[in-house]
């Protein structure tokens, strides 16, 4: 395949669907440079997979489209969360959350593995996509929500022990 006919199918689909799944990307988003970039999001996707002898159609990319949303979600909402849980404990215990909190969370990152310490910062400080993320650390990302997952639990688990801990000296 020469990079001109990939080159041609890629204008090909990206002129008969860019209104389509801009559109329904727009219609599910609020902001409309978020919603841009998710939508070139999903033509990125496409040049890197595309076969030109097997043209990928609407369907696939608006299922590509609606994964893309999730991702973007998703993020959206734990980071959400996890802004309202710190301003929650700095409400309870505002003379002791700061050191008590980041002397916590210190320990509890240090106990991670490397890989997993950086799948979290990357995701949440840097707020990369898995696939970014993947990018990064060199792995699918499919790897990268397994980091993040197992990452989260041992840091629940740490934090968990530490409260327990705190609790009981005070």
């Amino acid at each position: 395949m020469s990079l001109g006919s990939r080159e041609e199918a890629f204008v090909e689909l990206f002129d008969e669907h860019w209104a389509t799944v801009s559109a329904y990307v727009r219609r599910r988003l609020s902001d409309e440079g978020i919603a841009e970039e998710i939508a070139a999001d999903v033509f990125r996707i496409a040049w890197e997979k595309q076969q030109p002898e097997d043209p990928f159609g609407r369907g696939w990319l608006l299922r590509t489209a609606m994964n893309r949303l999730s991702d973007h979600l998703r993020r959206h909402v734990r980071r959400t969360r996890a802004e309202e849980a710190l301003a929650r404990r700095l409400e309870e215990a505002p003379d002791r959350a700061d050191l008590d909190d980041l002397l916590t969370l210190h320990d509890a990152m240090a106990g991670l593995a490397e890989r997993e310490r950086e799948a979290l910062l990357l995701t949440y400080w840097e707020g990369l996509s898995a696939d970014e993320v993947g990018e990064v650390l060199g792995c699918k990302p499919g790897a990268v929500w397994t980091m993040l997952t197992r990452a989260r639990a041992k840091l629940r688990a740490s934090i968990g022990e530490a409260a327990a801990v705190g609790g009981a000296k005070r």
